[in-house]
């Protein structure tokens, strides 16, 4: 755990009142990651995520990565859901949970790390 803050303190990442502008993202994460068995979590995530936009240019990028997160999952799990795929469904299903928890997973890293989330920033 002391990677992690050792990390954040020698970045200039931190708001005027010295606490982490990261860490609506990080809780945002942990909504999207909760959101997998319980919706309502990733649907209460994603709308705090476009309401919390144009903050900060790192954690706007971290809340653009959720949202995108969330749409393109929301989409596979709605093809799936209309009947798409036909038998290869359960493929599809898998393959969607398998991107989306790597999606969070690699933006909750750099989200501690006080990094930009890999593939937020060229879509912007």
């Amino acid at each position: 755990m002391t990677w992690l803050k050792s990390g954040l303190s020698s970045r200039d990442d931190r708001g005027a009142e010295g606490h982490d502008v990261l860490v609506k993202a990080k809780i945002l994460y942990g909504c999207m990651a909760i959101g997998l068995v319980i919706p309502v979590f990733a649907i209460a995530g994603v709308i705090s995520a476009y309401w919390s936009q144009r903050e900060n240019s790192i954690s706007d990028a971290h809340f653009l990565y959720i949202i995108r997160t969330f749409w393109i999952g929301a989409a596979l799990f709605g093809l799936v859901a209309l009947g798409a795929f036909g038998s290869a469904r359960f493929y599809v299903v898998a393959g969607a949970m398998v991107w989306v928890v790597t999606r969070i997973v690699v933006g909750f890293v750099a989200a501690c790390l006080g990094r930009y989330p890999s593939g937020a920033v060229a879509f912007a």
